[in-house]
This record gives C-alpha cells, sequence and structure tokens, in this order.
C-alpha cells in the first residue's frame, strides 16, 4: 500500500516534468527552424545528430512521466518499464556519437557538443539503475529517479540552447552564394 501512496504523492512532479519537456521540445523546434539552412550541411551533421539526441531524449522523458502516471500500475512494472527506456536511450546515444564523432574532430566546438551525449548517457545509467530500484520495489526509487529525469530534462535544454546558438553563429558566417 505504501507505494501505492508514494505514486499518488509524486503524481504532480511527473505532470510538471512531462510539461517541461514539452516546452523544450518547443525550444528545439524553434532552434532547428531558425537555422534549417545550417542543420542540413555536411559539415554539420554533428549538430543533427546532437539535435536528433536531444529530441530521444525529450520522448523518453514524457515516456517516463506516462509511466509513472499510469494508475495502479505495480512498481515492478514501472521499473522494467524505465529499464527498457534505459536501455533503448543508451543505445541510441552511443549509436548516435559514434556516428557524429568523424565530424566532430573538426569542429571548434567539440567539447560542448560532446558533452551534451555525455551527460545523456550518464542519465540513462541512473535510469536503468533506478528502474531496477523499482523492480525491487524501494520506495526510493521514486526520489532517486529525479537525478536521471532531471539530468535528461535539463542536458536537453543545454543541448537545445547550445543548437540555436551554434547553428546561428554558423548561418550568420556561412559565406553567401549570389544567384
Amino acid at each position: 500500500m505504501e507505494a501505492g501512496l508514494t505514486a499518488i504523492e509524486w503524481q504532480n512532479f511527473y505532470l510538471l516534468l512531462g510539461g517541461a519537456t514539452a516546452t523544450f521540445a518547443g525550444l528545439l523546434f524553434v532552434a532547428l527552424s531558425l537555422n534549417s539552412k545550417s542543420i542540413h550541411q555536411k559539415h554539420n551533421t554533428h549538430f543533427k545528430s546532437l539535435a536528433m539526441l536531444t529530441f530521444q531524449n525529450f520522448q523518453n522523458i514524457l515516456l517516463i512521466s506516462l509511466v509513472m502516471e499510469v494508475p495502479g500500475f505495480p512498481m515492478i512494472g514501472m521499473g522494467w518499464e524505465l529499464i527498457i527506456i534505459a536501455v533503448v536511450g543508451l543505445t541510441y546515444s552511443v549509436r548516435t556519437i559514434i556516428k557524429a564523432r568523424t565530424e566532430l574532430r573538426n569542429d571548434t566546438h567539440k567539447r560542448a557538443v560532446i558533452r551534451g551525449f555525455r551527460v545523456s548517457i550518464i542519465a540513462y545509467f541512473g535510469l536503468a539503475a533506478t528502474g531496477w530500484m523499482f523492480c525491487t520495489k524501494s520506495p526510493a526509487a521514486y526520489k532517486i529517479l529525479i537525478g536521471p529525469a532531471a539530468g535528461l530534462l535539463l542536458t536537453g535544454a543545454r543541448n537545445a540552447w547550445l543548437l540555436l546558438l551554434l547553428l546561428n553563429e554558423r548561418e550568420s558566417t556561412a559565406p553567401e552564394h549570389s544567384a
């Protein structure tokens, strides 16, 4: 019964988390829309990879929020859902950074871009560990989940802002083509 009460107590947090995620996903779309020419240039493929990873992170945060909002969902079920989200997110993150690695070698903002990938990977490991805590029915799992969820959310917001700034910088310094 305590786990059920704990889930109800955290309901507002997960609603807020889902709403904040939707807001930051909007920022990502604005960043990409304002710099649509720049994101599609061949030498900016790592920015496209970062944008895709950021969107994937936002989708996963929404999934976490939805899983935590299901009425009467047992902790073990929540745990396995979180582990699945973590494995998929981690796999996607690693594949994306490998894909972007070649282009990153020549970029002046390499460290800033890589940081976005690293924090996502760390957050997914934390999410998997938290999922396991749910599987073992630990009431502390609700509090521990704040770390990975906040890590993904704040990294996503940071990545969206970084993309807005860096792509705008690239677009403003790109040579004009006369028609």
